[in-house]
């Protein structure tokens, strides 16, 4: 599926809608959220919640000095609070086991439409180049043996884990 398929499927749904983005880093979660052009207050990403807790610093930077635990309890206060408000939101994190993303849906089961978008993994030499890209953009890279590590725990979703809706992106 392309951005501009779900992005029609999301505008047929009736009711509040979750969206988890499901992928490796550097795979295209925030360029695809880009490309939907959407509202920013309907994200939930972690990365953000870092960058806001650091302020001035850069996201390597960043990552090294907030603290975790925080991080987490404000990612999963988001999502509590966008579930009783019964709103429809994406989660941005990488989602790479089936325990993150039962977690990540636990408060939306019984109010919202579960959709899940899974995200192609890179090639090696595709990671290197957008590492590299990003490292010059963003300030952020990621080791390639963290990269590795990653993949190894790398779960593929199910409809079984309580999607409506599973799509994977070309």
């Amino acid at each position: 599926m392309l951005p501009s398929d779900i992005q029609k499927i999301l505008e047929e749904i009736k009711r509040p809608y979750i969206v988890l983005l499901i992928g490796l880093p550097l795979s295209g979660k925030d360029t695809f959220l880009k490309l939907l052009n959407i509202d920013h207050s309907s994200i939930v990403s972690r990365d953000a919640i870092i960058l806001e807790q650091a302020q001035n610093l850069s996201y390597n930077e960043a990552y090294r000095q907030v603290s975790s635990k925080l991080v987490d309890k404000l990612f999963y206060k988001k999502l509590r609070e966008s579930a009783e408000n019964q709103a429809s939101v994406f989660i941005n994190i990488t989602h790479l086991t089936k325990k993150k993303r039962a977690k990540s849906i636990f408060h939306f089961k019984s109010t919202h439409t579960i959709v899940g978008i899974q995200f192609p993994q890179l090639s090696l030499e595709e990671f290197r180049k957008r590492n590299q890209n990003r490292l010059q953009s963003e300030a952020k890279f990621i080791a390639e043996k963290v990269y590795l590590e990653l993949i190894d725990i790398y779960e593929h979703p199910t409809q079984e884990e309580g999607f409506d809706l599973l799509c994977a992106l070309k």
